[in-house]
């Protein structure tokens, strides 16, 4: 046949070359060298636990970026010619992979150390992290899992900290960040859960009333936690179908006046719709003298007189 000889590149489906399609033939090439478990359903065991824990995407997504030694540790990058050195900014004695930085360097070892969950007499020459994770998801709860991957997200948090800001957190530090992290994921979810609860009330003709059309309704509340002496703030805004459209909840420390604590939740329901330019709102809350307050035109010279005054001007210039 009369027909020029051309190149084709066969990994990919239209026979051109792609750096691409390269990487992914590199990927394969090390995949077969190093050769994969024959328990299929095991490796797939590991990844679906992880997927299934009750924490934050970003804090899956990160677990899926370690299992795959896709985060830019000093090593990563070493190897691709980015930097010279290898080694961890933290202990400087070791190169810095994805174990050493989560796993293996003194400097997380200290955090793991001071957890109160049974790894701390794990052993600390663990090599890989989906192996490592393969054991740990048969012999811990779901919830310390939950808690160990939330930790493993707040150390490379801590590591990009010392490298860019110069900034070092303490071990109880970042335990203290992770389980804060946590504790407001759980409080969203309880609080999506509850609005998606009414809003299966409104459809079924219940007690919530719809806001009027082309309006979005925003019900906020405070809850006091004695135990833990902290006060948490809900908000929910539907729409008119009564769908929840954006929800948000915070944490701050007791306030002794409840009524204080329930015109924050009100303030920050009004910032929040400010901030989303929702113009027609109707803001929904159980505090009556509150809600008196802000309808009163005298000033409120009550303790929490302040909060009342910045919630009116809010509502006003709105």
């Amino acid at each position: 046949m009369n027909v020029e000889d051309k190149l084709i590149w066969g990994p990919s489906e239209k026979g051109l070359y792609s750096v691409k399609s390269a990487y992914q033939v590199e990927v394969d090439r090390k995949k077969t060298v190093i050769g994969e478990t024959s328990e299929g359903s095991r490796h797939d065991g590991r990844w679906k636990s992880i997927w299934e824990l009750k924490v934050p995407g970003k804090v899956k997504t990160f677990m899926w970026k370690a299992g795959n030694d896709l985060l830019a540790t000093r090593w990563n990058l070493f190897k691709r010619k980015i930097l010279n050195d290898p080694l961890c900014p933290i202990c400087q004695t070791e190169n810095e992979t994805v174990m050493h930085l989560l796993w293996q360097c003194p400097a997380a070892n200290v955090v793991w150390t001071e957890m109160i969950i049974p790894i701390q007499k794990w052993n600390v020459a663990e090599d890989d992290l989906l192996s490592m994770w393969g054991r740990m998801k048969g012999k811990l709860t779901k919830t310390e899992l939950e808690l160990i991957a939330a930790t493993m997200r707040v150390l490379w948090l801590r590591r990009n900290e010392l490298v860019f800001d110069k900034k070092f957190r303490s071990p109880m530090s970042v335990i203290r960040a992770t389980k804060e992290s946590l504790q407001e994921y759980q409080a969203v979810n309880q609080l999506l859960k509850r609005g998606n609860g009414l809003a299966t009330a409104v459809r079924q003709g219940q007690h919530w009333e719809m806001p009027r059309e082309k309006f979005v309704k925003t019900n906020w509340d405070a809850v006091v936690d004695l135990k833990n002496k902290k006060v948490g703030i809900g908000i929910i805004i539907r729409d008119e179908k009564g769908d929840v459209l954006p929800a948000a909840c915070g944490q701050r420390k007791y306030l002794h006046h409840p009524a204080t604590t329930k015109s924050l939740a009100l303030r920050r329901a009004a910032e929040i719709c400010i901030e989303l330019n929702y113009t027609k709102v109707i803001l929904e809350g159980d505090a009556k003298g509150i809600i008196k307050a802000v309808n009163r035109e005298a000033e409120n010279l009550s303790t929490y007189g302040n909060i009342i005054q910045e919630i009116k001007v809010y509502l006003r210039n709105r």
